[in-house]
C-alpha cells in the first residue's frame, strides 16, 4: 500500500486543522481515514491489475483471440461489429481474463 494508516491519519488530522482555522465545520476523523485506507486499497489493487495486464498482455491478446473465433464460428462472422459488438467483447475479454489470473496460469510470471 502506498500510504499506510499513520499517514492518512496525519493527513486528515492535519486537514481538520485547516478547518478549524478557517472556521469550518470539523471533520469526522475516523470516517475520513476509513475513506482514505478504503482509496489507498482501492488504487492498490488497480496498480497491481494494471501491472497483470502488462504482464500477461499475450495471454490477454490470446484470450481476445479465442472469443473473436468462438463468435464468428456460431455464426456471426463481422463479430466485433460497431460499438456494442466492441463492448460485449471487451466484456468477455475482462470476464476471461479475470477468471484466468484468479487461476493463477500465464506464461510470462
Amino acid at each position: 500500500m502506498i500510504e499506510n494508516d499513520a499517514e492518512i491519519r496525519r493527513t486528515v488530522l492535519a486537514r481538520d486543522a485547516f478547518r478549524r482555522e478557517a472556521h469550518l465545520p470539523p471533520l469526522n476523523i475516523e470516517e475520513e481515514v476509513s475513506k482514505g485506507c478504503k482509496l489507498a486499497a482501492s488504487k492498490a489493487a488497480s496498480e497491481l491489475y494494471d501491472e497483470q495486464c502488462q504482464r500477461y498482455a499475450s495471454d490477454r491478446q490470446r484470450i481476445r483471440d479465442e472469443i473473436i473465433a468462438e463468435m464468428r464460428s456460431g455464426g456471426n462472422l463481422t463479430f466485433p461489429n460497431g460499438w456494442a459488438g466492441n463492448y460485449h467483447l471487451s466484456t468477455l475479454v475482462e470476464k476471461r481474463f479475470q477468471s484466468f489470473l484468479l487461476n493463477g496460469v500465464g506464461d510470462a510470471k
